[in-house]
């Protein structure tokens, strides 16, 4: 049940090699971190439960969006480029499909030359002077095919279910109703045909944010992020919440 992506595909599986600066093309930026869904903690037992994880498989590649909040202003004359309604506070937005790796961890690489300033596709980073960046949100979307939409909703229900039982007399007994329900549940949903993707979000902390500024006021654009990705919610294609149950 697969769907053709929205989204504008920024660049190949071909640059997807690797993630750090020394292996970037000049002027190219990327996130990178670990994949996992959201799962119980633990089994029924009580014994720690390593969370399940997307895997590359025949589907749509992961899609990964990075939104830099900056302060800025022009730094160019270019009558087609204007930031009217934007003020001095706007958002850059990195996007491109990642690879998912065998060891769980995914990598994205962006074009700082394709980067979209938010409000105003007319300009591009190099028409701007960034004074500060003050925050980067990182989210990935999984479009849903039949597989993913199994193996996701598994652990979804597994985490329903440790969630909902805590503290039953019979906690395997307990869990395993609770985890059939959900994700049958969870399966509909997902398989829906209004259902776009399985969609994690996280946001770097002060330390990253700082680095992300100086690489940007500099000019060099956002450079290397590390961004842990736990997808944990169905959305539409507009980004809106699909409910599991």
């Amino acid at each position: 049940m697969t769907r053709t992506t929205p989204f504008f595909i920024a660049c190949t599986l071909g640059l997807l090699a690797c993630g750090n600066d020394d292996q970037l093309a000049e002027g190219d930026s990327s996130s990178e971190g670990e994949v996992t869904y959201r799962d119980a903690e633990t089994e029924a037992d009580g014994s720690p439960k390593e969370p399940a994880a997307p895997e590359e498989d025949s589907g749509p590649p992961m899609w990964v969006e990075v939104v830099v909040d900056a302060a800025a202003e022009l730094d160019v004359s270019d009558p087609s480029c204007s930031l009217d309604g934007l003020g001095n506070s706007l958002e850059v937005l990195y996007s491109g499909e990642a690879v998912i790796n065998d060891d769980g961890t995914y990598v994205a690489v962006f074009s700082s030359s394709e980067a979209e300033i938010i409000g105003a596709p007319e300009c591009t980073l190099p028409d701007l002077s960034i004074s500060a960046v003050t925050g980067v949100s990182v989210q990935g979307w999984y479009e849903t095919t039949t597989q993913r939409c199994e193996t996701y909703c598994e652990s979804s229900a597994r985490a329903e279910a440790e969630q909902a039982c805590e503290g039953s007399s019979d906690e395997a007994s307990c869990r395993a109703e609770a985890e059939a329900e959900h994700e049958a549940s969870c399966t509909t949903s997902c398989e829906d045909a209004e259902t776009y993707a399985i969609f994690a979000e996280a946001s770097l902390g002060a330390d990253q944010v700082a680095e992300v500024s100086t690489n940007m006021v500099s000019g060099d654009g956002m450079g290397s992020i590390s961004a842990d990705l736990r997808f944990e919610a169905l959305v539409d294609s507009e980004g809106n919440t699909v409910s599991e149950n």
